[in-house]
């Protein structure tokens, strides 16, 4: 709560402020779209308003799937600092429950709303759901709203609604591009059609994904490309939705004092690794998302290549508000190249935990460095931020240890593993995620708590994929 004080203790009179947006689309790659270099026309809209602002080529995750990687977004934090990493798992009395936000965090929500903001969240998907923590510091946690046309539509009587005094800052959550990909006719074949043995509408989502995941069912080129097709009449699905909130903010004359930004909380698998969906590593086809950022002083058209993170979000956010950032926040403003200016270059983190399994990386000098642990033994009992604390991972007793190098700027699709070749890069990057890790546990290592479903979440989850 102090870094949220310090934050609210430079506050600019309300009618001094823009409103801010956060546009999310889960699931989102950024090579599938046009202003990224994809070269099929799935986001003409998205195209186009990539003009008006900033695109960030280079922007990452800290994590390779949903759950753990909102809660950074909005807080600024790593996973290892707010806790949240599990969606669904059934405890020792068959119960099925799942991380929750913890209170003592504070959201950017939290942050603005204190700073005269009025708050708004529209969202889907049950992993972030209001029972779970995650409407703190919003007046208004809409959720279960379906698909995009849905979301906008309540988001606009809201706005519509509210009174016009105060800025408001609203996060939009969409669920359009996440697997099982069945985007509905015309989009189902506007990128091709291809034999497949995959039947997307039929099959149990996640025991599907499970067998390929597991190498019990391996996939044809053609299985590859109907995947791909549909994922991308997916994303024109969005697209087209997009465009239409686009219009309706300029016809209601508020692009011109708001900061949209547009983004991912991961990206996705097409068996790159041999895997499909995401959740499964650390590569670059998950951690990389979209980052498109456009307001008042944005520099319309300008590509910034610097690599930055999900965690600048919520530092660019305040920034751009007017308000002054925490010492407590991991991330950094973006303001200064929104603006035309340089940014420091800086390694980029991310981590993921599953049951017995821990992995960690960075991608510094153009390099990708993984170290992926897992346990030898456990404590059922003992909490995970205990049993994965950094002093506990180099153990050999407790884990094993695999290291992957990837030299990006040759081999951005990690094919050649050079971590044998290039022990001395190795050694460097392995110190640099080392003092990373201490970081985060000098200021503290978060344990969420857990909370169980309710039926009507573990059904959605169920058609997510995430339960069986």
């Amino acid at each position: 709560m102090t870094g949220a004080l310090l934050v609210l203790g430079c506050a600019r009179p309300p009618t001094a402020r823009p409103n801010i947006i956060i546009v999310l689309v889960d699931a989102l790659r950024p090579d599938h779209l046009g202003c990224y270099g994809y070269r099929l026309p799935t986001s003409p809209a998205i195209d186009a308003f990539s003009t008006e602002g900033v695109v960030f080529t280079e922007a990452v995750s800290v994590a390779d799937w949903t759950k753990p990687a909102v809660p950074s977004l909005l807080t600024s934090l790593y996973p290892s600092q707010h806790g949240v990493f599990e969606g669904s798992a059934s405890d020792t009395e068959g119960k099925i429950t799942s991380d929750i936000l913890g209170e003592s965090l504070v959201t950017v929500g939290e942050m603005l709303q204190g700073a005269g903001y009025a708050t708004a969240a529209f969202v889907m998907n049950a992993q972030l759901k209001a029972f779970l923590g995650f409407q703190q510091g919003f007046e208004l946690f809409a959720e279960d709203l379906g698909e995009a046309s849905q979301i906008i539509a309540r988001f606009l009587a809201w706005l519509d609604d509210r009174p016009g005094d105060r800025p408001f800052f609203v996060y939009l959550h969409f669920l359009d591009v996440h697997w099982p990909y069945t985007p509905p006719p015309p989009y189902d074949t506007m990128f091709g059609e291809y034999a497949s043995q995959l039947d997307l509408a039929a099959h149990d989502p996640k025991a599907l994904r499970q067998r390929i995941n597991d190498g019990e069912l391996t996939l044809a080129a053609t299985d590859v490309l109907h995947l791909v097709s549909q994922y991308d009449g997916e994303i024109r699905a969005f697209d087209d939705q997009f465009a239409e909130l686009h219009a309706a903010l300029k016809r209601r004359h508020v692009l011109e004092h708001t900061w949209i930004v547009l983004t991912a909380d991961h990206g996705e698998e097409f068996y790159e690794h041999r895997k499909i969906g995401h959740g499964n590593s650390l590569y670059e086809e998950l951690l990389r998302v979209p980052l498109v950022i456009r307001g008042p002083s944005a520099t319309p058209g300008a590509r910034v290549s610097t690599p930055v993170s999900l965690i600048d979000i919520v530092p660019t956010a305040l920034d751009v508000a007017g308000l002054s950032l925490a010492p407590s926040l991991m991330g950094r403003s973006l303001r200064r190249g929104l603006e035309g200016g340089a940014l420091d270059r800086r390694p980029t983190f991310a981590e993921s935990r599953h049951k017995y399994d821990y992995a960690r990386a960075i991608r510094a000098s153009g390099c990708k460095y993984i170290e992926s642990f897992k346990e030898r033994s456990h404590d059922r009992n003992e909490p995970p931020a205990t049993r994965f604390a950094p002093s506990r991972l180099r153990d050999p007793a407790r884990f094993s240890l695999r290291r992957e190098l990837y030299r990006l700027t040759d081999d951005p699709l990690e094919t050649i593993d050079l971590s044998e070749r290039e022990a001395a890069v190795v050694s460097t990057l392995a110190a640099a995620l080392d003092a990373w890790a201490e970081r985060l546990e000098g200021g503290g290592r978060g344990e969420s708590g857990r909370r169980e479903l309710d039926p009507a979440t573990i059904e959605h989850l169920r058609a997510l994929g995430y339960v069986q």
